[in-house]
């Protein structure tokens, strides 16, 4: 039975040959047989649990692995969702929002809830597969006094900006969704870690809101932060930025708002997960901010590039984006979410 543990959660999925808590959702679509795709060929299951870790599911009886996916017969006790129950043929009754979908006529099934992790699994499997794209990680002399700070375990403080995805959506341990495992959102998992791993006292802001872009972070900035201070900062916006032309412009000055806070700050840049193909609109030029970030990252020693965007992007070369989402649009389930962590922690560990 899979235990959530914040070691498990935060070991990189492009390491060694058993991923601990990876999700999918089976899904049926016109009477095709459910074979599920992981980031890796399966070579052995170790156990397959519900989202919310309480129900471990049999081997040979409740799936079966073919050709390293995960097969789901018609007799298993795993519910598989019908595609028709998630590209609609009319508005969702009682929804939030009703996301038209990128196919004519269609609308995307859309929860800020526990509704779509309720349909979500989580497995722990062995593999002999490689990963095949970028390895998140520290170039040399990047980071310096803050990692130094991290090895001798000393305390420091840790500041989060940008938007709903800093905020915790949709982790299962937000105070909205509160569901098992009870995953923290990715900020505090990264300090959690850091604090496992090492010692010291991490300081804790986050200033993070919901739907916002790098123009409101701007604006907002000097307001939020008055008197506070922070060694280390990572800004995290660009998912409501999309094509955004002072998207640039934006995180330099964000970064020079840091910097005249205190002139020692090191910042990380983090590039966003991408958002749903089919939902009609959301897509529009995220996948191009991460060339952005890393053209700014490269120009000073204090400031490193956290490559969320590429690590989701290989994910999605054998995932199905709804295995990776929490809200069918454009917010993290918890393996999304532990992603964001594992590869914060690799710019830093």
């Amino acid at each position: 039975m899979i235990k959530y543990s914040s070691e498990a959660y935060t070991k990189p999925i492009w390491q060694g040959d058993t991923v601990e808590m990876e999700m999918f959702w089976p899904i049926k679509k016109d009477g095709e047989e459910v074979k599920v795709k992981l980031a890796y060929p399966v070579d052995e299951v170790i156990s397959l649990c519900n989202s919310r870790l309480e129900r471990e599911f049999v081997n040979g009886r409740d799936y079966t692995v073919e050709d390293g996916c995960i097969v789901i017969p018609e007799n298993s006790e795993i519910t598989v969702t019908p595609w028709e129950e998630i590209i609609l043929d009319k508005p969702q009754e009682g929804a939030q929002l009703n996301i038209e979908a990128s196919i004519a006529g269609k609308y995307l099934f859309f929860s800020e809830s526990s509704a779509i992790s309720d349909k979500q699994y989580t497995v722990k499997y062995k593999h002999s597969g490689k990963w095949q794209g970028v390895i998140p990680c520290r170039p040399d002399g990047k980071l310096s006094k803050i990692v130094e700070k991290i090895k001798r375990g000393d305390d420091f403080t840790f500041a989060f900006f940008g938007d709903s995805i800093t905020v915790g959506a949709n982790s299962s341990g937000t105070d909205w969704i509160n569901v098992p495992p009870y995953a923290p959102i990715w900020p505090k998992t990264v300090c959690n870690e850091l604090e496992r791993r090492y010692g010291g006292k991490i300081s804790y802001i986050n200033h993070a809101v919901g739907g916002k872009t790098s123009d409101w972070g701007v604006e907002e900035f000097k307001t939020l932060h008055e008197g506070e201070n922070a060694d280390l900062f990572v800004v995290a916006f660009g998912m409501n930025d999309f094509t955004n032309p002072k998207f640039e412009e934006n995180i330099r000055t964000i970064m020079s708002y840091i910097w005249e806070k205190n002139p020692e700050c090191e910042i990380i840049l983090i590039s966003t997960m991408l958002p749903n193909m089919y939902a009609k609109g959301f897509f529009n030029g995220q996948d191009k901010q991460e060339e952005i970030l890393e053209k700014i990252a490269k120009e000073y020693s204090s400031v490193v590039l956290a490559p969320v965007t590429s690590v989701h992007k290989e994910l999605l070369k054998n995932k199905f984006y709804f295995d990776m989402t929490g809200n069918c649009v454009n917010h993290p389930n918890d393996f999304l979410v532990a992603i964001y962590a594992q590869t914060v922690l690799a710019v830093l560990d």
